[in-house]
């Protein structure tokens, strides 16, 4: 089953609302305000980027889907070239 991290809303104009770590890719719910340009980077323990997007909010929330990944430990920063924020997540091998 999936693992389902979900945040508390610190800012109403960013904010991750969960990430669920599933099958191996990582989806990332943002919030941001319509218009803004986000965007969302995933970063390995060996501190690799392995996903990159960008793109301006159309609606809310806004998911982000990555490709396969390899179990482990991973990174993910979510900007608005404001605001930052980080989320430290797994994953395991099913």
């Amino acid at each position: 089953s999936p693992v389902r991290v979900v945040s508390s809303a610190e800012n109403p104009t960013l904010d991750i609302l969960s990430v669920v770590a599933y099958g191996g890719q990582l989806n990332v719910s943002v919030l941001a305000a319509e218009g803004s340009n986000v965007s969302v980077n995933v970063v390995d323990a060996a501190g690799r980027s392995v996903y990159y997007s960008q793109e301006v909010i159309q609606s809310q929330p806004t998911l982000f889907t990555t490709g396969n990944m390899s179990a482990g430990i991973y990174f993910i920063e979510v900007s608005d070239g404001v605001r930052v924020i980080n989320r430290k997540v797994g994953i395991f091998a099913e």
